[in-house]
């Protein structure tokens, strides 16, 4: 048996492998063509490219979404009528020196108005003759009382600036209101501003050069009965991460990132065909992308968007090159393909060149906030030397500020981190809540991950490749069907299941279900050297779910064909969702990929 460990920065990452074979040396990954990566979808078709580039038939629902986007308001943007203003008549029987005692405060009931549109009449009139009184019913219960806001407006625009935004927000109309500022007080301005949001629903306000101009607010656009079309499609990317890919989609066809999803990541040097999907009507759009690394077939509208998961594998076909052995002996060694390998997580789920996703990760768990930007700060050799000297900079003054606006615009998460950051300095949540979301739950997962191949590791080192009673059980993996989302069952007899069925649970979730023997000490061992539990991890300020979740430790290859050409050899096969292919050859090479 032979293992291998390989030290990344603070922390180890390891990887365990046993079985025959000494292995043998080769260049992995030496150009973008040696590793190409097609996606098995749910009903089990390999993707590939095609000629397939027609603008995809719109379905019914999608019309009915299209003539919504065109007149969003449906009635609500008609022209209004004039309506008669009715008149209750209530003002009338308050003594006018009543009302006028109310400018200091107090209140004067005015008796129980059941009638809702009474009530509204009745606020109009007062409004309109006195503005700076306000209506307040409580159980129907009607009383008049100083209008809160009118005493702020007043100092910012004078009593008849006043009186015209209160009547403006009563009668709104289409023609706009333009107030100037009697008065240069920020504070004033803010409270100005927060109290229209707060109080006056029904307008907006803007202000430019010393005025202020109020606005009749428009009115919601209503999604009752609309359904959302989205544009599925089949993607190659070329040596594009799959964050790179949807930012470069987000650009060329104006839509945001949040609107672009998959059903797996795939490897970045690499040739990789998957399906995507895209929220809206944008088949015109995609259409017409013109790029060297980004190519898009098979597109049809559905009314559902694709998540991650939705795929049953994928099929890989790797060139070597320079091979020490033989291709004889790369077929004698590929037939230990057969007896399946221990399904570790690769290493580029840890960001090997920067380390920033593992180790971030670990201290957005302990709320380590400072650390985990100085994580993501780190040079790496990955970096330009131009960004690199900016981080390096940070680190000597500390200036969020100052490193935001220098970095270059496609180190967009450091750059939102350090603008939050330098904006809210003691609200450390907002500076990672600023961040893309999808990073964010990666470097979560990454951490996650580490935490899952270590169990894994031990467990392999201190008990082999069997199966313990107390182990947890779901059926195998394959390309052809699902892992299964049911929770596992307990193994009682080893003897009557085998490896590939065994599964370990990632921790970070309190109701996930953990093995009742060696291995659920082995969890416990992991945890409590990082200060960690079996409880949930407190991600919510995050807007993290970490949900029950399980992976099989053990995961075979399918389809396994090796074939020399010229001076390289390919290997090709298949493996089920989330497995990763450089561990899979690893095992067979012995080497970590």
């Amino acid at each position: 048996k032979a293992t291998v460990s390989v030290l990344y920065w603070m922390e180890h990452f390891w990887i365990y492998f046993d079985g025959e074979g000494s292995g043998f040396d080769a260049k992995f990954k030496e150009n973008v063509e040696d590793f190409i990566v097609n996606e098995i979808s749910m009903a089990g078709k390999v993707l590939t490219l095609n000629d397939n580039k027609g603008l995809p038939a719109v379905p019914e629902f999608a019309k009915k979404y299209a003539n919504w986007k065109k007149n969003p308001c449906e009635d609500a943007e008609k022209p209004e009528q004039q309506q008669e203003q009715v008149l209750t008549g209530l003002l009338d029987k308050i003594p006018k020196s009543d009302l006028e005692n109310l400018a200091v405060g107090g209140s004067l009931e005015v008796g129980t108005i059941k009638d809702r549109d009474t009530r509204i009449a009745f606020n109009r009139e007062l409004k309109n003759e006195h503005p700076h009184l306000a209506m307040h019913s409580v159980a129907s219960v009607v009383s008049v009382i100083r209008c809160p806001a009118y005493p702020l407006f007043c100092k910012l625009f004078g009593e008849d600036g006043a009186a015209g935004i209160i009547q403006y927000a009563v009668n709104p109309s289409r023609a706009p209101l333009s107030l100037p500022y009697i008065t240069d007080d920020k504070d004033l301005k803010k409270q100005f501003y927060e109290t229209i949001t707060a109080k006056f629903g029904a307008i907006q306000v803007a202000a430019r050069d010393g005025a202020v101009t109020v606005t009749k607010k428009p009115p919601k656009r209503k999604r009752a009965d609309i359904e959302q079309p989205y544009l599925h499609f089949t993607l190659q990317k070329t040596d594009l991460s799959w964050f790179e890919s949807a930012r470069l989609i987000a650009r060329l066809v104006h839509c945001g990132e949040q609107d672009i999803s998959c059903c797996g990541m795939k490897d970045k040097k690499a040739i990789t065909v998957q399906r995507c999907s895209l929220k809206g009507l944008l088949g015109n759009k995609l259409a017409r992308i013109t790029h060297d690394k980004l190519r898009v077939c098979d597109m049809k509208y559905e009314n559902e968007g694709l998540v991650k998961g939705q795929l049953l594998g994928n099929k890989f076909e790797i060139t070597l090159r320079d091979v020490s052995v033989g291709a004889a002996a790369v077929c004698e060694a590929a037939k230990l393909m057969d007896q399946g390998f221990h399904n570790f997580f690769g290493s580029q789920r840890f960001a090997v060149i920067c380390k920033q996703d593992l180790h971030a990760g670990l201290h957005l768990v302990r709320k380590e906030w400072e650390r985990a930007v100085d994580v993501m700060m780190t040079c790496c050799e990955a970096d330009t030397d131009e960004v690199n000297g900016i981080k390096t900079n940070y680190a000597k003054t500390g200036d969020a500020l100052a490193a935001a606006k220098a970095l270059p615009i496609f180190k967009n998460t450091e750059k939102d981190v350090l603008y939050a950051k330098s904006k809210h300095p003691a609200e450390p949540v907002k500076w990672f809540r600023n961040m893309p979301h999808s990073v964010r739950e990666l470097w979560f997962h990454s951490f996650q991950s580490w935490l899952w191949n270590k169990v894994l590791y031990l467990r392999l080192k201190r008990h082999g490749s069997k199966v313990l009673k107390g182990d947890l059980i779901l059926p195998s993996l394959t390309t052809t069907n699902k892992a299964q989302k049911a929770a596992p069952v307990v193994c009682e007899d080893p003897s009557q299941h085998v490896i590939t069925e065994v599964v370990h649970p990632k921790p970070g979730s309190s109701s996930t279900l953990y093995p009742d023997n060696e291995v659920g000490a082995i969890y416990d061992e992991v945890l409590q050297e990082y200060g960690l539990t079996r409880a949930d991890w407190d991600t919510k300020e995050l807007n993290i779910k970490l949900t029950p979740s399980y992976r099989h430790i053990n995961a075979k290859p399918e389809g396994v064909a090796v074939a020399e050409e010229g001076d390289t050899i390919k290997i090709s096969f298949a493996l089920p969702s989330s497995c990763y292919a450089t561990v899979c050859l690893g095992e067979v090479m012995k080497r970590v990929l």
